[in-house]
């Protein structure tokens, strides 16, 4: 396991996986790094606990922009976008006490914002536009999240989709 590491100003680039991936790492800062045209995910965090992802971009992708999974518990995303990929801008899943605010996730093949097992989380302030499917989809038996002041519009499916998921808040929000 690795922590207390800062990444910043990288970028990950044209590979065949991910342009940058952190796995089992903690209590670490990454900000103003790029995931541009990979094959997998732009950059990717999996099983990452405790972690903050401030104005990244994951572009052009042939998976998410950006992902936070498998156990990456009370992580903050602020200011990231994840646009034009062949899934999903900006993906969570498998994770509890994660805050998003203010991301984008746009002109995606699936959702702009998808949040599948996610539980005790905070979604304030992000937009989700221009997608083939969803803006913002919450999935997968998530539950006690809030989601306050997003947008989902312009997209091609729904706004937002709230599917096989209970006891979340939901207050100003666009779709």
């Amino acid at each position: 396991v690795s922590s207390n590491d800062t990444l910043e100003n990288n970028t990950g680039t044209s590979s065949s996986s991910e342009g940058i991936l952190l796995v089992s790492t903690a209590n670490s800062t990454l900000r103003t790094n790029n995931g541009t045209s990979d094959s997998g995910i732009g950059i990717r965090l999996s099983g990452a606990a405790n972690n903050t992802l401030i104005g990244n971009n994951g572009t052009s992708n042939g998976d998410a922009g950006l992902s936070v999974q498998g156990g990456s518990d009370n992580s903050t995303l602020i200011d990231n976008s994840g646009v034009s990929t062949l899934n999903t801008g900006l993906a969570v899943d498998s994770s509890t006490n994660v805050t998003l605010i203010n991301n984008t996730g746009s002109s995606s093949i699936n959702s702009g914002i998808e949040l599948g097992t996610v539980t005790y989380s905070s979604v304030t302030n992000n937009t989700a536009t221009s997608d083939s499917g969803n803006g913002l989809r919450i999935s997968g038996n998530s539950q006690y999240n809030l989601f306050m002041t997003n947008i989902g519009s312009s997209n091609s499916v729904k706004g937002i989709e709230l599917a096989n998921s209970h006891n979340n808040t939901f207050i100003n929000n666009t779709g």
